[in-house]
């Protein structure tokens, strides 16, 4: 090798060894082979936000906003998950690596679900339908500060037909909690609900006819929820479609649920008696349950004459007898023994009679 071949060598090498050494001692943040190195912080690119779960696949403990950055704690696991804290927040927890990306992503996210205003109506009933948690939003954002998190099949109230990046402003009927939840969730389940004066400010009574082995079909517009428990708060086990049958498990109604099972799969749970059609079989009684209140009319309906009595008892006097169809007005909702007090709307007179053989229907 000549002199200008061994000092062209020797620069060449030099400049290798620089260069291999700049590489080391720079920071790195780039995504390796294996993923993203320990230590790096990226962006979460998913259209409206990415599960944050308590580990791989697990518990979702919530979710972290398109656009937001977190910080790599732990190299990928063999799913595909990171373990990551979030910047903003601090919380920690495991996210699925697809989702993240070392370039900058915009907050600003496409709906998946257009809505328009004249899809809502201020007073529709809607629940929460779907497999991640949700949160009862402050404010119509993403990123917003949350109150809770929702329940499935937990039932919301629409405050305003104002959609804004997705949310609409909700009322809990849970706890009564305003906020805002993301719409793409929420499955409506009956329209606007109109209540009398009397029914928003009097206290009311429950009376049910139904019983066991009655069958009914799901008479709503769009989805009766068939739930765990019999509580508009417990967890929903299936959404039926008007005129799913279903037949009457438990004659113990626990405020408007009852318990029944699904005619075919013979899957059980609780739904709302007010949104059940009882189907009739020949000779049948009509099975009801219906609010009594204050001012409500309703009229006799017995084979005989109705006993018009005094006080609540069947010792005290009666005062006369009611013919079927007469016309009665509820003066006090509360029953005792089986009475109720009522007022003859042809002269005013106040007594008791048992509610069992009142009804809401003229006869």
């Amino acid at each position: 090798m000549s002199k200008t071949e061994r000092t062209l060598f020797t620069r060449g090498l030099m400049i290798i060894i620089a260069m291999v050494i700049m590489a080391v001692s720079m920071p790195i943040t780039a995504l390796a082979s294996d993923g993203f190195q320990v230590g790096a912080t990226v962006y979460v690119n998913v259209n409206d936000y990415l599960n944050l779960r308590e580990v791989p696949q697990g518990t979702i403990i919530g979710q972290i906003a398109r656009g937001e950055t977190v910080t790599i704690l732990a190299k990928k696991d063999r799913d595909g998950y990171y373990k990551v804290r979030v910047n903003r927040t601090n919380e920690t927890g495991f996210c699925f690596g697809e989702y993240l990306t070392q370039e900058k992503i915009s907050k600003n996210r496409t709906s998946t679900k257009p809505v328009t205003n004249d899809q809502l109506k201020v007073g529709d009933i809607y629940s929460i339908h779907t497999a991640v948690t949700l949160r009862l939003k402050k404010e119509p954002s993403v990123s917003a500060n949350y109150y809770r998190f929702f329940s499935d099949g937990e039932e919301l109230k629409i405050l305003d037909t104002k959609v804004q990046e997705g949310y609409v402003k909700v009322l809990a009927l849970k706890d009564g909690q305003e906020g805002y939840a993301y719409f793409k969730y929420m499955t409506k389940i009956r329209d606007a609900e109109t209540l009398t004066q009397s029914q928003k400010t009097e206290p009311v009574t429950v009376v049910n006819t139904w019983y066991i082995g009655q069958r009914a079909t799901a008479n709503v517009e769009y989805k009766l929820i068939l739930r765990e428990l019999p509580s508009a708060e417990a967890r929903a086990l299936d959404y039926l479609d008007p005129g799913t049958e279903v037949k009457i498990e438990s004659n113990k109604l626990e405020g408007y649920y009852i318990k029944v099972e699904l005619v075919g799969s013979g899957r059980e749970g609780y739904c709302d008696t007010r949104y059940l059609e009882p189907v009739m079989g020949e000779g049948q009684i009509v099975p009801q349950t219906f609010e009594v209140v204050r001012g409500m009319i309703m009229y006799v309906n017995n084979e005989g004459r109705l006993n018009f009595r005094e006080d609540p008892s069947f010792s005290d006097n009666v005062i006369c007898q009611l013919h079927v169809g007469t016309q009665v007005r509820i003066v006090n909702p509360e029953i005792t023994e089986g009475f109720v007090q009522v007022s003859t709307t042809s002269d005013g007179e106040i007594g008791y009679v048992q509610l069992k053989y009142l009804t809401i229907n003229k006869p």
